[in-house]
């Protein structure tokens, strides 16, 4: 006679069957998956707002906590944009500009570009300080730090982080070369003394239009079969990585959760990175101009660096007849023509803004290296215009290496790059895998035998470079 199982022994056959671990069913079959597009999904419209923020705006401030609401109002408006929103899958800032606004602070009554609707063209008056005035210009220069400031601060922690929203690459850097600035007529008077039944609107403005989008990530892989790549649109998840299919040459394509959030691979990448440089080159062997500035992003953060005069810079200058040319001279086919930008990574050096956890590890390792275009300035003020040797081109076509050292790993890479040719318009030079590998051995499921290696090398290099360096 056959024996019956017991309720418990029934239940304990039904979890086997089913995969039950730990509270949760893994059993592929009843896994209730989440549907993420495969092509871009953004908000209905642009998202325009108009606030009155300080010039050294906080993220705590009234204005700045408005602006927020105004975009996750946004979001929740679009049934998709909240459904992915919702699901914690990471949104990004595709489109962004900025203007900021002035109103006579600096020396009294100054001539307005705009009427007090911040818009039309203002009524004639008499005006202390014209159009031009030194005034005129100190207020304006005030108007574009307070929209830059504001687009900084959205961009830092208590900003669009809060929201999971980050800003796609480039789009920041392109929202503020290209801020603007305006005075708008208060009636002679700074915002405060205003009269507000004659100008009822402030001055002190951030003018903000941004569009707000889910982008499906791109894997490129080459394929060593037809010499071409494939590109292949993967899923995005957040909290766990996630397989979501395969190239046509058998390559696992997964995505997953950013490395910001694990104190251990963030150490880590930080500590890889530290003591690497950046070396922005020319050869010298057929550019002969002063058409060749270039801002130099890593990860979306400018670079810094020390001129041959000693002097900091947060440009890389390939100009090689004598203005803005404050770059090493190296040898070159030319006497005298090559030049090279070293920007250098250092916890506690000049660009130890890199570190943030949040600009380090964006790209989970990757250093993705973007830049723009820029004028000339001649002592004077003067600014050059587009390079003349070829239409279309505001700088020197294509004269660039990208030379990336990081000692701490022994890893050096170097690529021919072909420069931007716009005025600020900012364009990604190159990825390098640069410190990667440490996301994948030090995730869950990585090699014991690994990880103890790179603990050890952890420890022996804080120990070389000072604990203190690596406890921000």
């Amino acid at each position: 006679m056959k024996k019956n199982k017991s309720l418990s022994e029934q239940l304990y056959r039904m979890k086997g069957l089913m995969n039950y671990q730990n509270g949760n069913y893994k059993n592929p079959i009843i896994e209730q998956k989440t549907e993420i597009p495969q092509k871009p999904v953004c908000t209905d419209t642009p998202i325009s707002h108009i606030g009155s923020f300080p010039v050294n705006v906080s993220t705590g401030s009234g204005a700045f906590k408005e602006f927020l609401n105004s975009v996750i109002t946004k979001i929740k408006a679009n049934p998709k944009m909240k459904e992915l929103h919702d699901k914690g899958v990471g949104l990004y800032v595709t489109k962004f500009a900025i203007k900021g606004g002035a109103s006579n602070y600096y020396g009294g009554s100054v001539e307005p570009d705009v009427a007090n609707d911040r818009k039309s063209t203002p009524a004639k008056g008499t005006y202390k300080h014209k159009k031009g005035s030194s005034n005129y210009k100190k207020n304006l220069e005030l108007a574009k730090n307070r929209a830059t400031n504001v687009a900084n601060k959205l961009n830092s922690p208590g900003g669009l982080e809060t929201l999971k929203i980050k800003f796609e690459d480039g789009v920041l850097e392109n929202g503020i070369s290209n801020a603007g600035g305006v005075i708008v007529d208060t009636g002679g008077v700074n915002d405060n003394k205003r009269t507000k039944s004659t100008h009822k609107n402030a001055g002190q403005i951030v003018q903000l239009t941004m569009e707000i989008c889910y982008v499906p990530k791109k894997e490129i892989f080459d394929n060593p079969k037809t010499g071409t790549t494939v590109e292949t649109g993967t899923t995005e998840t957040t909290g766990t990585t996630e397989t979501t299919g395969t190239t046509e040459t058998g390559t696992t394509v997964t995505t997953g959760s950013s490395i910001t959030g694990d104190t251990k691979i963030i150490e880590t990448v930080t500590t890889c990175f530290d003591d690497a440089t950046i070396e922005v080159i020319y050869d010298g062997s057929g550019h002969s101009c002063n058409h060749a500035i270039y801002e130099i992003f890593a990860n979306g953060y400018k670079l810094k660096r020390t001129g041959r005069d000693g002097a900091i810079y947060d440009y890389a200058t390939l100009n090689n007849k004598g203005i803005m040319d404050n770059a090493e001279i190296i040898n070159s086919s030319k006497p005298n023509m090559g030049r090279r930008n070293t920007f250098e990574l250092t916890i506690d050096g000049d660009n130890k803004e890199f570190f943030n956890k949040d600009i380090v590890g964006k790209h989970d390792g990757e250093l993705v290296i973007t830049a723009a275009c820029k004028k000339t300035v001649k002592k004077n003020g003067r600014e050059l215009g587009p390079w003349p040797s070829k239409k279309g081109f505001d700088c020197h076509e294509g004269v660039g290496t990208i030379k990336l050292n990081i000692p701490s790993i022994g890893k050096r890479q170097e690529v021919e790059v072909t420069t931007p040719n716009k005025f600020d318009k900012v364009e990604k030079l190159h990825t390098f895998t640069a410190c990667d590998m440490f996301k994948k051995h030090l995730s869950d499921g990585g090699n014991p035998k690994t990880k103890k290696k790179i603990f050890g090398w952890f420890k022996k290099r804080q120990k070389e470079k000072g604990k203190k360096r690596f406890s921000k």
